[in-house]
């Protein structure tokens, strides 16, 4: 290929891009325009008022794109093609719209606190980085799938991933662990901060190791809990304990990812899918924060892993394993019973149905067993599930004198206030709406529970939305998104892709009718990185066939290896930009977690050695109170919400506490009646102590007077 013939290539491609620049800046116009014109009329400030508005705008400006891109920027006029093409137009604006809403959504809901700026300035912000990652997701959706050539589509058919493996298993599993030690040695190096759930799976731990069996918080008992306890028999203080039990299933967590990869790919895809997983920020931020997400998350990834190898050899010790890894999880997560039970499903259904084709091809037929050894697959499942389940709840039986097996099983009529907003939150429990720091309400009848899932599922849905893009924190996402664009065929026989795709899938279907936390769709995070990987790999190809495809006679280019070397390097460049990313974004989220911390360890240092050991704590709930006091490895009582400052007073004197702590990060937030205590105090208590953290937020001590009763709280004050 000349250099004439590859700058005309690239031009055509470079024509193409600056077309649909200019679509998508006429698009952009109307989104702004219609978004900033319903935002300013009905003075919109709520998610959900903001979500809709974002949808009504998007579907404007698709209805722009789609005339535009068809008559000028892809030039396709005639009729052929034309339901098919129309229905995929729609499908990939569908797609677009749902990544323009929830990039809108994140920044909106979280750039004013962090940026500092207004309402309108983060509506625009929000808007502009949703624009820009929906139209660079539209243009490869548009050009490689709608708009698709004959070459493109000649591409598809044909091509298929190097199954065959290069390298030991073992040599990159090795390398992923010691990657994985350093990059989460690195995070630790930042931060070693410990709070939240993570602070009361510690005081289970704490109960177990010690043999304290009747302290045991039941609601808080699970696998993770009695597995942190082993590092604290170990010697390990509660702190170091905690890390340490999240840690060690945080390092491990690239090895499944890897091996379904591998399984699916080839080597290629498994290291830069390993690697991604390595380094992705909130996996290595919940590998190091003593959170029981890591644990369970690693036997889902292992069953699923398990799964996709009875997928391809039908063998029973894969079953076996395959159910022994999804007990694991459900000893940690109630859902995992739920999860277990639909790997089972589609494990039969895909076996029924290759049975039906009768084996299209060697591979097809290799993998249909008979009825029997289909049988005794599922039966070994069941036995591996029983094994892990009933080993546990055995152990809890002999520890704690109940089965442990589900002990926060979901109610589905419950309805969670926090999904509201911290102050309802707080306020809801308060009035007694609420039995927890949660707060939920419980119904009673069929009827009840219908209600409660039906109103449950758009606020869910939003509150999803919301939060997605800072669990992906990818771009990685679009590769995995266009994959199909490129690769008719994947892993060694048709559906191999369903085990991941079942990390994915039950996540997003199975918490909308329940309460969402963001943490929960960090199990999506795995798929993501497989599939964005294999997409990378196939699109760098794509980029090479087109860099060393034939001249315009017809003979073939003598450029092709270089071609491919071009293609490979920019696998590599945009796999490295991704990671940088990654890193980044680890190392500015280790520094804010620090920055947030940091005022914990000042009061847990100041309590340490002015408080008694025996002296009663309350404080600011919502794991403020708690996370203080486990710095020092102290027990405190969380006060939920009170109205004025005397209520306060009694809720001390009713728990026979002689200290109060109050933080104003969380009266601002959640009980804002309260912000005069910290200038008029408390009655009955002096204060003794105060801080502030970066923002200039105080957080204060206060003890009971002794003017009052005669009393001193604490010989060591």
């Amino acid at each position: 290929m000349t250099v004439d013939r590859l700058k005309e290539k690239l031009s055509s491609g470079a024509a193409d891009f600056v077309r649909f620049g200019l679509v998508g800046i006429s698009n952009s116009a109307v989104d702004f325009g219609v978004t900033n014109l319903l935002v300013l009329t009905f003075k919109a400030k709520s998610s959900l008022s903001l979500m809709a508005i974002s949808f009504v705008a998007c579907a404007l400006a698709t209805l722009n794109s789609y005339l535009l891109n068809r008559k000028w920027t892809f030039r396709r006029s005639g009729p052929a093609r034309r339901a098919s093409e129309v229905s995929q137009f729609f499908a990939v604006a569908l797609m677009a719209m749902l990544v323009n809403t929830s990039i809108f959504l994140f920044v909106t809901k979280y750039a004013p606190d962090r940026l500092a700026i207004g309402h309108m300035a983060a509506v625009n912000l929000g808007k502009l980085a949703g624009i820009v990652t929906a139209f660079t997701f539209s243009f490869l959706g548009y050009r490689f799938g709608v708009f698709q050539n004959e070459r493109l589509r000649a591409f598809r058919r044909s091509f298929r991933f190097p199954i065959q493996k290069s390298g030991s298993l073992a040599a990159q599993a090795a390398v992923l662990i010691l990657a994985a030690a350093v990059v989460r040695a690195g995070f630790l190096f930042l931060t070693t901060a410990v709070f939240g759930d993570a602070v009361n799976y510690a005081w289970v731990a704490d109960s177990l190791s010690k043999g304290e069996f009747s302290k045991v918080d039941a609601s808080w008992t699970n696998l993770f809990g009695y597995w942190e306890a082993l590092f604290r028999m170990l010697g390990l203080g509660p702190a170091q304990g905690a890390i340490a039990a999240s840690l060690v299933p945080g390092i491990l967590l690239a090895l499944p990812v890897a091996w379904m990869a591998r399984a699916l790919f080839g080597s290629s895809v498994a290291w830069l899918a390993g690697l991604l997983t390595v380094a992705h920020p909130r996996l290595v931020e919940y590998s190091c924060n003593g959170y029981a997400e890591t644990f369970y998350l690693l036997a889902f990834a292992l069953g699923a892993a398990f799964l996709l190898r009875v997928f391809q050899t039908c063998s029973l010790l894969p079953a076996l394993s395959w159910g022994l890894c999804f007990g694991l999880y459900s000893c940690v997560r109630s859902e995992g019973v739920l999860a277990f039970t639909l790997s089972m499903v589609v494990f039969a259904l895909v076996l029924h149905v290759r049975r039906r084709r009768g084996g299209e091809a060697d591979a097809e037929a290799a993998a249909c067993p008979g009825r029997r050894r289909i049988a005794c697959i599922l039966v070994l499942a069941v036995v591996g599930f029983v094994a892990s389940a009933g080993s546990y709840a055995a152990l809890t039986m002999a520890t704690v004198g109940r089965p442990g097996i589900f002990p926060r099983t979901t109610n589905l009529a419950k309805e969670f206030f926090e999904q509201s907003g911290t102050r309802a939150s707080v306020g809801d429990a308060n009035s007694g709406r609420g039995a927890s720091e949660g707060g939920n309400r419980r119904g009673n009848s069929l009827g009840d529970t219908f209600k409660g899932v039906l109103s449950r599922v758009s606020r869910n849905v939003l509150y999803s939305l919301e939060r997605i893009p800072g669990v992906l924190l990818s771009p990685i996402l679009l590769f995995a998104l266009i994959l199909p664009l490129f690769a008719g065929s994947w892993g060694r026989s048709s559906f191999d892709e369903l085990p991941p795709l079942l990390m994915a899938g039950f996540p997003l279907l199975f918490y909308p009718l329940v309460q969402v936390e963001p943490r929960l769709f960090l199990a999506v995070v795995f798929p993501v990185h497989i599939f964005g990987a294999a997409g990378l790999a196939a699109f760098s190809q794509y980029v090479g066939m087109r860099l060393s495809s034939r001249t315009d006679d017809g003979t073939p280019s003598r450029n092709s290896e270089t071609a491919g070397v071009a293609a490979t390097r920019f696998c590599q460049v945009v796999a490295a930009s991704i990671l940088l990313v990654y890193f980044g974004l680890t190392a500015w989220r280790g520094v804010d977690v620090e920055r947030g911390y940091a005022f914990h360890r000042e009061l847990g240092a100041w309590i340490g050695s002015h408080v008694n050991p025996d002296d009663v704590i309350v404080g600011c709930g919502y794991g403020y109170v708690s996370t203080t006091g486990f710095v020092v490895s102290r027990r405190t009582v969380p006060r939920i919400w009170a109205g004025q400052a005397l209520e306060l007073a009694e809720f001390a004197r009713q728990h026979s506490a002689d200290w109060i702590v109050v933080y104003e990060p969380f009266l601002r937030a959640a009980n804002p009646e309260l912000l005069s205590v910290l200038d008029s105090g408390i009655p009955g208590f002096q204060k003794v102590f105060e801080i502030r953290d970066y923002r200039g937020w105080r957080s204060q001590i206060y003890r009971r007077d002794v003017n009052q009763d005669g009393s001193s709280p604490s010989p060591g004050y």
